[in-house]
């Protein structure tokens, strides 16, 4: 996927775009903030296929994107002490009818990258006077982010919020963080809830570990829309690899949501909740759930077909209670499957070495984060591109699995967590392409 003014300066001027080009531009500089700093610089759209750093890899994951937006931009924000914070992002956009896929993609080298963050604070620039937001987040310490939502409310938005109590805890535990503190007292009564069974969890008993937001409507005429994150409201998040799918105009699966945020609100212990959200291109399943695993199950639908089944893996945390999911990957490699992972190293958070082992072992390709480097992997999501078994029979499939669920016995039995299953090839490509980007970067 090729890219335009990449580290476009803030404030640059719009780029010339030669007659008959397949470039277009697009947009000026934004304003956004009491402070008036500037968001978005230029961007440029390019319509075509993702490049693939890996021969083997281009045949199978070369899907022509409806539309890829190449977002270059600099940005200039208050930071989670109130001081500007500079960082650069020029990863893409991919979209398909009513669906968005967005990336934050580091480059290695420590620099952030604000990408997924000015999404989200376009969605909620753009919510309609009147209408809703449900958000539901495991750790929120971004003021800026906190201003634009408290922005929303006084242009007549209602704003609800759920929120681990554990994680957002100041240090004293006494109170919560500024971030935290600023919604309280700038949102009616009630509007905030923090769950505290466990460390934090609403509905399961140990933390809230969900990321999605929710808009009954936007001014640009979208309803209904959901968003499925992996990234958390904080300045760390923004130098780590994340993702997020933006889902408009689909009102079945926003009610499903819906009726699930407000399960979180009503903070009723169910460790067997297990629900599944369905939606036109989307279907989302809750955890936590009491028996069976949904990834595994997943794996276990994949018929292998040497030179056409690919699956790709990034994940953030990967623990020994999820072994039978490293050993299915094992075992899909072994019956023709091209099997990739791309994830963090051993002790970088919840990451068992037996489970890197085994897949080593096992005879798969396994690239480990350098988080030396200053960034990090973050995203969980599995790609499947394969003959796929379901009731209906075996056909091809493109899937992407991806939201706040790791690859940890927690999130499987014990935390409020989402995993969306989306359809679509124009952002199962976009997909692909960025796991190439994160796997460039491992060791």
């Amino acid at each position: 996927m090729r890219i335009g003014t990449r580290n476009a300066p803030v404030g640059m001027r719009r780029p010339h775009v030669p007659a008959g080009s397949r470039f277009a531009a697009l947009g000026a500089p934004l304003n956004h903030g009491k402070n008036g700093s500037k968001r978005q610089a230029p961007i440029l759209i390019r319509i075509g296929m993702p490049r693939a750093s890996s021969r083997a890899m281009r045949p199978r994951f070369s899907v022509l994107f409806p539309v890829v937006l190449a977002l270059a931009t600099a940005a200039c924000v208050a930071d989670d002490d109130g001081d500007e914070d500079v960082g650069s992002t020029d990863d893409a956009i991919a979209a398909s009818g009513d669906l968005t896929a967005v990336f934050s993609t580091p480059r290695g080298d420590g620099q952030d990258d604000l990408s997924l963050e000015n999404a989200m604070l376009d969605l909620v620039a753009k919510a309609a006077p009147g209408s809703r937001i449900r958000v539901a987040i495991y750790n929120w310490t971004r003021r800026n982010v906190a201003r634009a939502f408290l922005d929303a409310a006084k242009r007549g938005v209602d704003v609800r919020v759920v929120l681990d109590a554990g994680e957002n805890e100041d240090d004293d535990g006494k109170g919560y963080g500024p971030a935290v503190e600023m919604l309280r007292d700038g949102l009616p009564k009630g509007a905030v809830t923090l769950c505290a069974r466990g460390k934090g969890s609403c509905i399961g008993d140990h933390i809230n570990h969900n990321k999605f937001l929710l808009f009954s409507e936007l001014t640009d005429g979208s309803k209904n829309v959901v968003v499925q994150s992996s990234a958390n409201f904080t300045k760390a998040q923004l130098g780590q690899h994340n993702n997020a799918v933006i889902i408009r105009n689909d009102a079945k699966l926003y009610a499903g949501y819906l009726s699930y945020f407000q399960d979180l609100r009503a903070q009723r212990l169910d460790l067997s909740y297990n629900r599944e959200l369905e939606g036109k291109r989307v279907r989302t399943f809750v955890f936590p759930r009491s028996g069976g695993d949904t990834v595994v199950n997943v794996l276990d639908n994949v018929r292998c077909k040497k030179g056409v089944s690919t699956i790709r893996v990034a994940m953030a945390f990967f623990t020994d209670e999820r072994a039978e999911i490293a050993q299915r990957l094992v075992d899909l490699h072994e019956r023709g499957c091209d099997v990739r992972v791309a994830m963090r190293k051993a002790g970088n958070g919840p990451v068992d070495a037996s489970i890197i082992r085994r897949m080593k072992k096992g005879g798969l390709d396994v690239g480990l984060y350098p988080f030396e480097s200053g960034n990090n992997i973050h995203s969980k999501y599995l790609l499947v591109d394969s003959p796929y078994e379901t009731a209906a029979g075996v056909s091809r499939r493109k899937l992407v699995f991806t939201g706040s669920h790791n690859y940890t016995g927690t999130a499987l039995r014990h935390n409020d967590e989402t995993l969306a299953r989306i359809e679509d090839p124009a952002i199962f490509a976009a997909y692909a392409a960025n796991w190439e980007t994160i796997k460039a970067q491992t060791k």
